[in-house]
């Protein structure tokens, strides 16, 4: 879920499938993250990220409340955006409307 290789770089990847059966465990793990990175922001690379459900996005938004950050979501493969396109959290997670690889500036987080 996430690479523990990267604690101490300012981006994190998320890989694999986000969902009810790894949440759990990987709420903690991302909180953790959140709480040793500096600043306000926790970057989350998710071009490995093959699959997100609610419970998936549900966990994301309880990290960003617990640990007072912004959680940016970039990468995000077109299947995993329209998740957040559905739920209306794109602005939220600072998504590109666009892939953000195409040099696109993220959106700010609605206030």
């Amino acid at each position: 879920m996430l690479d523990e290789s990267q604690r101490l770089r300012s981006a994190y990847k998320l890989e694999g499938e986000v969902d009810l059966a790894v949440v759990a465990g990987a709420e903690a793990a991302l909180y953790a993250v959140a709480m040793d990175t500096p600043g306000e922001e926790v970057e989350l690379d998710c071009a490995d990220l093959t699959f997100i459900d609610a419970s998936g996005v549900t966990m994301l938004l309880h990290v960003a409340a617990r640990s007072g950050k912004f959680v940016h979501l970039v990468h995000l493969a077109p299947n995993c955006r329209r998740v957040f396109e559905i739920l209306g959290l794109c602005a939220w997670f600072g998504i590109d409307e666009v892939d953000p690889r195409a040099g696109v500036q993220r959106l700010s987080r609605p206030a």
